[in-house]
């Protein structure tokens, strides 16, 4: 770091305005050197040691649990594997009318069979190949529709225009 003399001593030796390099030694706290390490390291291990204690009664507690019967809480639930609608479908109930009634104005009998022949009778098994369609898009490699099973694009196709065919039918009513 360099200096302008200022002492009248240095400025006898030096000429007016000269510089003197001096040497600086920034002297700062170590913040790992704490006053206060002893408490702090004393807090730290009262901390853990409660930690500690917390984590052995609830060791104990699910140990008590497993010997009675009860749920094992170290296992993972078991995945559910998809299980695809039986091909006879019910009738629909009352409170399925409105299910069926889309998928009689929305979905066309021709259509209607071609989604037949795979086992597609129903709006909820179209929206459930339309999911699976969706989850193949979303995974790499990421195809393109075309490279979808024929199953899944029908399904995927058809219920991305059902919106479409909604308003032409709302038009159409108007």
């Amino acid at each position: 770091m360099l200096r302008l003399a200022a002492s009248a001593s240095a400025s006898r030796t030096l000429k007016h305005g000269s510089l003197i390099s001096t040497r600086c030694i920034r002297m700062k706290n170590n913040k790992y050197l704490s006053v206060n390490a002893d408490k702090e390291e004393d807090l730290l291990l009262e901390r853990l040691q409660e930690q500690l204690k917390r984590v052995k009664a609830r060791l104990a507690a699910e140990e008590a649990a497993k010997k009675k019967g009860g749920v094992d809480f170290t296992k993972r639930s078991p995945k559910l594997k998809y299980t695809p609608p039986s091909a006879a479908s019910p009738a629909p109930t009352l409170l399925d009318t409105h299910v069926s009634s889309l998928w009689d104005d929305v979905v066309e009998p021709e259509v209607q069979a071609k989604l037949a022949n795979y086992k597609i009778t129903s709006m909820d098994q179209l929206q459930a190949a339309y999911e699976e369609a969706d989850v193949d898009l979303n995974r790499p490699p990421y195809p393109s529709v075309e490279r979808l099973k024929p199953r899944l694009r029908l399904a995927w196709e058809l219920y991305q225009s059902i919106p479409e065919q909604l308003a032409i039918k709302a038009r159409r009513g108007s």
